[in-house]
């Protein structure tokens, strides 16, 4: 398959995969079009040559930000606790990846409510949740 057009897109797409691969931990892509514009078929796409997992999240109205954070997890850092929040889509990303890249697609951002969109753009960003 060859996608024409969407030249920002893909060439936003190959630089943050080139950071990850540098060690640059923030190197997020986040694209907003209209529906069948061809956004999941260029992620796929780029997944499948990058040889990639490929883990697909869809946002609803109702997702609340524990459906796609896990459950508090307690690490002790030099014998204090600490809470870390754990991604599921992360989690299963890392079980199934073997340590290959791996790309999460949430499709129907906008569908989601504020206060779970805010959790996802502050973990995209600062990449913890407060």
């Amino acid at each position: 398959m060859r996608i024409v057009g969407y030249d920002t897109f893909i060439t936003l797409v190959k630089a943050a995969y080139a950071l990850r691969l540098v060690g640059v931990p923030s190197s997020h892509v986040l694209v907003i079009s209209p529906p069948g514009t061809g956004k999941t078929s260029i992620a796929k796409l780029f997944s499948k040559s990058v040889n990639a997992t490929f883990v697909r999240t869809t946002g609803r109205y109702d997702m609340l930000p524990e459906d796609f954070i896990s459950e508090k997890e307690i690490v002790y850092n030099d014998g204090k606790p600490e809470i870390v929040w754990k991604l599921k889509a992360v989690g299963k990303l890392l079980a199934t990846s073997n340590a290959r890249p791996a790309v999460w697609f949430f499709d129907e951002f906008d569908k989601m409510n504020r206060k779970s969109m805010m959790s996802l753009l502050e973990l995209m960003e600062e990449q913890q949740v407060t």
